[in-house]
């Protein structure tokens, strides 16, 4: 605990402008008298231990998405970003705080070089005093590069958003307020529109299915990474 008697976690990337799963994280854990703070601007060399020197008193870090501290497009770049977030977590323990990864997925979305980002991946399981897992399958996967760390991880469920978004509309008013036809059968792609989600493949076969099928629709909706 802080001099201030009230534990204070940072949470790192901050990535709570892509997804508000964080926003609602840090909600839960104010509510159990947690003070959560994320990075401020964008730091070179070793972001994370400038950052815990630069936020003053810190109990913990909880790392999420570690490629957002190595990746590359050459993968000698990747393993060396990947020695650098070693070395970095290394010094914010050096300093005292201490450190909880959370393993989102088994690789990150869109890995140029999956074996890189397992190896990655064992830095930073070794390194975490904790690790945080989202089903009850997950700890096999971590067992497969992290056996240790895998029998002492926590599975907590993944939160849901339905506070965040609100209660849902009723499918008429919803069509009504999209500019979509009322009749016939609407299918729905939605989240933020990213390579490895396969929206191409869904283009693919929604010509094949139109072709043959009437009153078929298909929407889109989301925050494209890319023009492309």
């Amino acid at each position: 605990m802080s001099r201030r008697g009230r534990m204070r976690v940072l949470m790192a990337p901050d990535w709570t402008q892509k997804n508000p799963y964080l926003n609602l994280l840090a909600d839960g854990l104010s509510a159990q008298g947690v003070t959560v703070v994320f990075p401020r601007g964008y730091r070179r060399g070793l972001p994370l231990w400038r950052t815990v020197r630069s936020q003053g008193p810190l109990d913990l870090l909880h790392l999420h998405w570690q490629e957002a501290y190595a990746y590359s497009p050459w993968w000698v770049g990747e393993v060396c970003q990947g020695l650098r977030l070693w070395l970095d977590l290394w010094l914010v323990k050096a300093f005292g705080c201490r450190l909880v990864w959370t393993m989102h997925n088994e690789l990150p979305h869109d890995a140029r070089f999956p074996r890189v980002q397992r190896f990655i991946q064992r830095l930073v399981a070794r390194s975490a005093d904790g690790v945080i897992v989202h089903s009850p399958t997950a700890p096999s996967v971590l067992a497969t590069f992290a056996p240790k760390v895998a029998r002492k991880a926590a599975v907590i469920p993944h939160g849901g958003y339905q506070d965040y978004y609100g209660p849902a509309v009723p499918q008429t008013e919803a069509r009504r307020r999209l500019d979509l036809p009322q009749e016939g059968c609407l299918f729905l792609f939605f989240g933020r529109l990213c390579p490895y989600k396969g929206i191409d493949l869904l283009l693919d076969a929604w010509r094949r299915v139109v072709r043959s099928t009437e009153d078929l629709y298909l929407a889109i909706v989301g925050e494209a990474e890319s023009p492309e």
